[in-house]
């Protein structure tokens, strides 16, 4: 079985996150931005799985203006 390279491009990846306050509803909220495949709580930190790192940061820096997160 030969791999497809251009599909090795798109592997999953993650980011991490963290907010200055937290809600209880914030990981199913970041679960449901465009782009996650998954999101589990670390700690303090978010961490988001997604095959498109640069559309899911838009949506976090959105996700923390709308919800007055820093």
């Amino acid at each position: 079985m030969r791999r497809n390279p251009e599909k090795d491009d798109q592997s999953v990846q993650s980011i991490e996150v963290s907010f200055d306050h937290s809600s209880a509803d914030q990981l199913d909220e970041l679960r449901r931005l465009p782009m996650v495949n998954d999101a589990h709580k670390a700690g303090d930190k978010f961490k988001l799985y997604t095959e498109d790192p640069s559309e899911v940061i838009d949506a976090v820096i959105a996700y923390a203006h709308v919800h007055s997160l820093k």
